[in-house]
């Protein structure tokens, strides 16, 4: 009866352990689904408020300090792509604007996001 009582009460601490584990897991695995989530929805938000403002003869610098006052933050350029906030703007030798990448890359084909 002894042995019963301590191999029950290893399983019991066995259990609660894995079910803490799986409660941490699920708490982590939540927080980063809520990143993306934000990071989506800052993207989109700029995006739709940049598109208005742009035209086809806007300068490179211009466009820049639009979506730098859009997102309240400073551009910098990696990558061949001026960043600001949540967006990637690419431009070509002339300074016209070409493309625009989200923060984030899923694997696709991105100028943004170059494959090494």
């Amino acid at each position: 009866m002894k042995w019963l009582s301590i191999i029950l009460t290893f399983l019991l601490i066995g259990t609660n352990v894995y079910w803490l584990n799986q409660s941490i897991d699920t708490a982590v695995t939540e927080k980063y689904s809520e990143q993306q989530v934000y990071e989506l929805q800052n993207a989109l938000r700029e995006a739709i408020l940049l598109i208005p403002k742009i035209n086809a003869d806007m300068e490179k610098n211009v466009i820049v300090a639009e979506a730098e006052q859009i997102s309240a933050s400073k551009s910098f350029e990696k990558d061949g792509c001026v960043w600001v906030g949540f967006l990637g703007l690419k431009f070509n030798d002339k300074d016209q604007l070409v493309h625009v990448s989200p923060a984030w890359n899923y694997g696709e084909a991105d100028p943004c996001f170059p494959t090494n």
